[in-house]
């Protein structure tokens, strides 16, 4: 658990010092998709923690599962705010994905 959460500190500290030197406005798409896929695995790393912390009686493959899946919701919003193409129900779209994923794949037993 400790190296878990030294991780997402880690990633964390990595991405307020990109942003800090690195405008998301301005920048190429291999510098953004960089910055994305730190994004994604800052909370999938935290999402995994705070499932694991919650939930320890479930699989570590069912939680690595649901940690993964949840990690796109804040990815997409955030690709979709920076395209500024956010509206309401883009935002519905993108946490209702997920979460029907997740419950399919706990539902038909999918993942155990």
């Amino acid at each position: 658990m400790k190296k878990l959460i030294t991780i997402s500190a880690l990633l964390l500290a990595t991405i307020i010092t990109i942003l800090g030197f690195i405008s998301p406005d301005g920048v190429s798409l291999p510098t953004y998709l960089l910055i994305l896929s730190f994004v994604y695995a800052f909370f999938v790393f935290t999402i995994f923690i705070i499932l694991k912390l919650f939930y320890s009686d479930m699989s570590k493959a069912k939680l690595q599962f649901i940690a993964i899946i949840f990690g796109f919701i804040p990815v997409g919003v955030l690709a979709l705010g920076s395209l500024s193409q956010l509206t309401f129900l883009d935002t519905l779209l993108v946490i209702a994905v997920p979460l029907l994923i997740v419950w399919y794949a706990t539902k038909r037993g999918i993942i155990k």
